[in-house]
């Protein structure tokens, strides 16, 4: 599991020194010996109490020591977690760096099946549809002001990365008049899909969507979107 380098003897000597400290007197963390992601257990044999120095050295050293490339990202991953607990202390600048290397390499290679981008699709809508959550994050960013400088490259940097196409593909696709078919076999004529969206509680996207591959959408009661000429 783990090779016989230096790392691996200075991880040991760290959880040795430690066992011979049990009452530290200060502020200590558990620690999985053998991580869990690698087969560790929740016995007593497995944890220990280290300082959140030694924690955080020992979950670096873990990345030195594994031979396999999906145990390494594994450690890779847990040591990125270090700075999203709350602790009783900051991080250092070259623990941060650090923990932004390790972050990148344990995103190296990393696939996602489809089960799994099921469960983050529906974590996110779970998310973004309770209100405490939306408020949570619109107070993050409420208050907050930009210089006149940063605004200003905003804006350019948006208008120069879109091209004259996408700008006239965006004009051809606001000038046309679109037919909602219902359920119940009515029709309606509109102008502007994103307000017929927002009208009716779906999302643009999803009407768009509708009409891209012909899909119904029974709960909304639409049977059929489609463009059938242009406004005049």
């Amino acid at each position: 599991m783990f090779n016989e380098s230096k790392y691996t003897r200075w991880y040991y000597a760290i959880i040795e020194n430690a066992r011979c400290q049990p009452d530290r007197g200060t502020y200590t963390e558990k620690h999985h010996i053998i991580p869990k992601s690698m087969g560790g257990s929740n016995g007593k044999n497995n944890l220990i109490s280290l300082t959140y120095r030694e924690h955080f050295l020992c979950h670096w050293l873990l990345t030195k020591m594994c031979f396999d490339s999906t145990d390494r990202r594994k450690c890779y991953t847990a040591l990125s977690f270090m700075k999203r607990s709350p602790r009783l202390h900051r991080l250092t600048g070259w623990q941060v760096e650090l923990i932004k290397k390790q972050h990148k390499l344990a995103m190296v290679g990393r696939t996602r099946t489809p089960e799994h981008c099921l469960k983050l699709s529906i974590a996110a809508k779970k998310r973004l549809s309770d209100p405490a959550a939306r408020e949570l994050l619109a107070s993050k960013k409420r208050g907050t002001k930009i210089s006149s400088e940063h605004a200003a490259k905003l804006k350019a940097s948006h208008f120069s990365s879109v091209s004259d196409s996408h700008r006239e593909a965006a004009r051809k696709a606001a000038s046309k008049l679109w037919t909602i078919t219902f359920t119940d076999g009515s029709i309606r004529k509109i102008e502007n899909l994103k307000a017929f969206a927002k009208e009716v509680g779906c999302s643009y996207q999803l009407l768009h969507k509708m009409y891209s591959e012909r899909t119904s959408r029974e709960k909304l009661g639409i049977k059929q979107v489609e463009v059938r000429e242009p406004c005049r």
